[in-house]
């Protein structure tokens, strides 16, 4: 281990940080991009431990963020701190400035963002804007993707952002599809992973994926990996994962290598049913999960040969449902004009434990009374005296 000096000042720790990565100043990067490493995040919590508990007793803990140095490396430390030690509960100040040694209570809110935004500025970061609990968001946003529960949702994870790339691929999208198509597809995450600050995460990967394979040009996944470190070199930076852990590599190295395979296809099925095991945490316990993924827009032939009607038949306004057990959900369509395809919401259905096992039926109710029911593909129900398969589609290997 690198011999640590724990009476380094802030200012000291600072630039002998940047300094290792060729910086007189900061450079406006994510803070996750900084790579902090472990030796680093220990020796920063010891100094600013030592500054707290000098500070607190001669300035009061709202006096010491007001010191030049602080603000930037609390922010630093807080961000870390997430991508460290959280570990999936819920995310809030308590445990950051419990492993500092703060007094919570001598800290009221309106400091605490001062001294965020502080930081954030000395960063050279913009402050975010739209992320639920604003500042506490900004914090996990600069520290990437936690480790600790990294591997539970790596699978997920790759799942997700697989479907993610496949949906992107051949389209003019912005950030902000993206961010609505994670979001949409938020069952394939274990519920700690269900949060604002994750979902804006794994879009920034999805979206930093998508800009590596047009700046490298990578149309085969082959040797797309090669190419990258060939043309950009630094590129496994870009991401908000931890690059010290091997799986997170792999999983990025999946991601690029699958965006860079992904061909515009056609699905032969309509709207088809997939389902999955999901740990819930509150009762410790695998669960099953169904889900359909409902596109903006499908062929109305599609629609028709599901439900066996011609295409002439088909109703120009209809109401589309999943009913799965006792459970049901609806959507409303519509004939797009001089079109013979239908605009849907994109969205995704989803189904949870008896509901999940049960046949997924899908109905369709026109205006003027008609009815049509069919089986959903893949929807069949699962006997519980036979044997449940699953493939793993998108994960990554542990070896």
């Amino acid at each position: 281990m690198t011999q640590l000096n724990e009476n380094l000042t802030l200012s000291e720790w600072t630039d002998g940080m940047l300094s290792k990565r060729q910086l007189s100043e900061p450079d406006g990067r994510h803070l996750y991009q900084y790579r902090i490493s472990g030796d680093e995040f220990y020796l920063l919590e010891t100094i600013l431990r030592g500054y707290v508990e000098v500070g607190q007793f001669h300035l009061g803990f709202s006096g010491l963020v007001k010191r030049p140095n602080f603000p930037p490396l609390f922010v630093l430390y807080g961000a870390e701190w997430w991508c460290r030690r959280y570990d999936g509960s819920g995310f809030s100040w308590e445990g950051i400035l419990r492993d500092l040694g703060a007094n919570a209570d001598e800290w009221n809110q309106g400091q605490r963002s001062e001294c965020v935004r502080d930081g954030l500025r000395r960063w050279k970061l913009r402050e975010l804007n739209g992320i639920g609990f604003k500042y506490l968001g900004a914090i996990a946003l600069e520290g990437g993707l936690p480790m600790k529960s990294l591997a539970e949702a790596r699978g997920g994870i790759g799942h997700l952002l697989g479907r993610v790339l496949r949906t992107a691929n051949n389209r003019t999208v912005i950030q902000e599809d993206i961010q609505s198509w994670v979001e949409s597809l938020q069952l394939y995450l274990p519920k700690s992973y269900r949060q604002p600050a994750i979902f804006t995460l794994l879009a920034e990967t999805a979206w930093t994926v998508l800009n590596l394979k047009q700046t490298a040009r990578l149309d085969s996944g082959k040797d797309a990996v090669a190419r990258l470190d060939q043309t950009i070199p630094d590129w496994r930076n870009q991401f908000p994962l931890p690059m010290e852990d091997r799986q997170a590599q792999l999983l990025i190295e999946q991601l690029v290598r699958e965006a860079a395979n992904v061909r515009l296809q056609k699905p032969s099925v309509c709207l088809p049913v997939e389902r999955f095991l999901e740990f819930n945490e509150e009762k410790e316990e695998w669960r099953l999960t169904s889900v359909i993924e409902l596109p903006e827009i499908i062929e109305g032939k599609k629609i028709g040969g599901l439900f066996e009607i011609e295409p002439e038949d088909l109703p120009r306004f209809a109401e589309l449902s999943l009913i799965a057990g006792k459970e049901a959900q609806t959507a409303q369509i519509r004939k797009m004009a001089g079109n013979s395809a239908y605009r849907l919401a994109d969205a995704t259905w989803g189904q949870t434990g008896q509901a999940a096992q049960s046949e997924h039926l899908m109905r369709l109710n026109s205006a003027d009374g008609r009815a049509w029911t069919a089986a959903a593909m893949r929807g069949q129900p699962l006997d519980d005296d036979l044997p449940w398969v699953f493939s793993i589609e998108g994960a990554v290997p542990d070896n």
